[in-house]
């Protein structure tokens, strides 16, 4: 599941430094912190939906024609997370 969560930039960039999740266990604040965060957060999906929903007139011209600003949002947002988990592998 692609998750949007807001988080403190200084819990982010201490995690992106290497925390395995045996590490932030040893964090119990820090580890709270995170699951409150993940428990706020918006499922992208739902985002995209949002997205169409409320810029439906916008996305189609008044042929029903899906517009390039649709295309380029929708493929932005389907590769959200791509790149990175592209290099994990």
């Amino acid at each position: 599941m692609k998750l949007i969560i807001d988080i403190h930039e200084e819990q982010y960039e201490f995690i992106k430094q290497g925390m395995s999740i045996d590490k932030v266990v040893q964090f119990p604040a820090l580890m709270e912190a995170i699951c409150e965060h993940i428990a706020c957060g918006i499922p992208l999906n739902d985002v995209k939906t949002k997205i169409e929903t409320n810029l439906s007139r916008d996305m189609f011209d008044k042929w029903g024609n899906e517009t390039r600003l649709h295309k380029e949002l929708m493929e932005i947002l389907d590769n959200i997370g791509k790149v990175e988990s592209e290099n994990k592998e």
